[in-house]
């Protein structure tokens, strides 16, 4: 029985130490390549405008001018890294109620995730929702990455590889990440049955906003994948 792949981080880029085969680069270092920067840095500049209006008081008094300042720049990272906490969470969250366990120790400790979470419910019931398998580690040998899939389940009979966001929009390269994860989960062969379709799940943070899913077929899947190889390959 082979041991169960190790997640690692050096410097800032995850990948997974696979028994037999060696350290693969996760499927989002791979995508993390990919220039973001434009609108990035129109957030970044959005978070410091605020910062600095929020403490105008403490602009016309300090001495330290350069103080205020780096904590303004400062103050984007902050948030940024909220954001990674809250969707580690969700994910957590989700886990552990498709386990059939009880979730209200986790919500109790969160309760920014209620809404996330009923809204999940409500979009599981509506599409006849039955998990095959979740937050499970693939990997392919033959294009060498390596990732953990969210879900795999049927949703009206039909069986999708599924990736649960919480980001504010649904953006173009998400469907690379889940094209990367279909091809290593059937390379791996952990179905019998082979997936017919992705998706994406954006899942809200804040109580005015509702669900949203965008689906793609597995043809528009595998041209994703053709991008996706070409940024494995630098």
């Amino acid at each position: 029985m082979e041991n169960k792949p190790k997640q690692y981080t050096d410097k800032n880029q995850r990948g997974y130490d696979i028994e037999g085969i060696g350290e693969l680069p996760s499927v989002t270092t791979v995508i993390g390549q990919l220039d973001k920067s434009g609108p990035l840095m129109g957030w970044v500049a959005k978070i410091i405008y605020e910062y600095l209006m929020s403490h105008q008081e403490e602009l016309k008094t300090t001495k330290d001018l350069k103080e205020i300042y780096a904590k303004a720049k400062g103050y984007y990272k902050e948030l940024q890294q909220q954001a990674l906490d809250f969707g580690s969470a969700l994910h957590n969250l989700i886990e552990v109620y498709l386990k059939g366990q009880s979730v209200a120790g986790l919500l109790e400790a969160i309760p920014q995730m209620t809404k996330a979470f009923e809204e999940f419910k409500s979009w599981q019931a509506k599409r006849k929702f039955a998990l095959i398998d979740s937050e499970h580690i693939v990997w392919s040998e033959q294009y060498h990455f390596a990732g953990t899939l969210d879900c795999v389940a049927t949703l009206d009979g039909v069986l999708y590889l599924i990736d649960f966001k919480s980001s504010k929009a649904i953006y173009d390269d998400f469907l690379m990440q889940v094209a990367a994860y279909k091809e290593a989960y059937e390379e791996r062969r952990e179905s019998c049955r082979t997936i017919e379709k992705l998706m994406v799940l954006r899942l809200p943070k804040v109580p005015d906003d509702t669900y949203e899913e965008r689906e793609w077929t597995v043809e528009q899947g595998k041209d994703a994948f053709d991008e996706f190889m070409c940024l494995c390959s630098f």
